[in-house]
């Protein structure tokens, strides 16, 4: 489903970024970016050794339920129609999120 989604992102020079809600899926997303070097990268939320913050305001499920981004990432720099990709913890499911020129939250 990530990969899928990153194919796009081949011919561009935006960076993408990561919430793994602190997860299983930081390891997936470490492991595929490392064979994607064209692809700029910033992973967030990627703290698998403290349990307690499994999901914690961050991921899929808090950026679809609330239309809330996690904190910690810094949007105020961010260019229009730059990618988040927020998933779920145990990496089942995963939500894009992009600002277009307005600065309008897209899901």
């Amino acid at each position: 489903m990530l990969a899928k989604c990153l194919k796009t992102l081949q011919k561009t020079s935006t960076t993408t970024r990561v919430d793994c809600a602190n997860g299983v899926g930081t390891f997936w997303v470490e492991k595929y970016f490392k064979a994607c070097p064209h692809i700029n990268v910033k992973l967030y939320n990627d703290d698998v050794r403290d349990k307690k913050l499994l999901n914690n305001e961050c991921g899929a499920d808090y950026v679809q339920a609330f239309r809330l981004r996690p904190d910690g990432i810094n949007y105020q720099s961010v260019e229009p129609y730059t990618r988040d990709y927020h998933l779920y913890g145990d990496y089942d499911r995963m939500v894009m999120i992009f600002n277009d020129e307005d600065r309008h939250l897209l899901l």
